[in-house]
């Protein structure tokens, strides 16, 4: 459980009161949580704090549709993702996961994107590099497209639930 709310000396980007980009929670864990419980208890008086959402899973599908290269290589390559702090503990968190996770029967099963927490360091061959970021930033384009977001302004008391292996949340700025 994390109290999210904005603090004076903040810890994680979530404890501010700015925008935050499309994200899987906690990418940095050996095991991504699976469902994500967002509980307004009081909503912002000055406005903002919007949540938005995209279906990975669907994104991911059009991009195998659009390029399955760029699909494939995301399926095959691991982004390193991290989180060092202190908050409550001390902590160092380090783990591995492609973007786009597929079963046996070759359907997406998980999609982990955070690039806020996501490494600059990419451990791939050489001749991967360019294609790979190529590939990253297509889907980044795919999640963006105002056609793939629900945005929705929770009221104090409301909840909303969902699978944070499929589908991937931000919200704006609050004031």
């Amino acid at each position: 459980t994390f109290t999210v709310k904005s603090k004076h000396d903040p810890s994680n980007l979530a404890y501010t009161d700015k925008g935050l980009a499309l994200h899987t929670d906690l990418p940095f864990f050996d095991l991504v949580p699976g469902i994500q419980f967002l509980h307004c208890i009081k909503q912002a008086a000055g406005g903002g704090g919007e949540n938005q959402f995209v279906d990975g899973f669907n994104v991911a599908e059009v991009l195998r549709k659009e390029n399955p290269y760029y699909f494939d290589l995301l399926t095959q390559h691991a982004f390193v993702y991290f989180d060092i702090g202190k908050d409550y503990v001390e902590y160092n968190q380090l783990n591995h996961h492609p973007l786009i996770t597929l079963n046996g029967r070759n359907e997406v099963i998980r999609f982990v994107h955070n690039n806020h927490t996501r490494s600059s360091i990419l451990d791939v061959p050489e001749d991967k590099v360019t294609d790979i970021y190529q590939a990253f930033h297509a889907i980044i384009q795919i999640m963006y497209d105002p056609s793939n977001l629900v945005t929705n302004r929770m009221e104090s008391g409301e909840m909303i639930v969902f699978d944070n292996w499929r589908v991937l949340h931000g919200r704006s700025a609050f004031q």
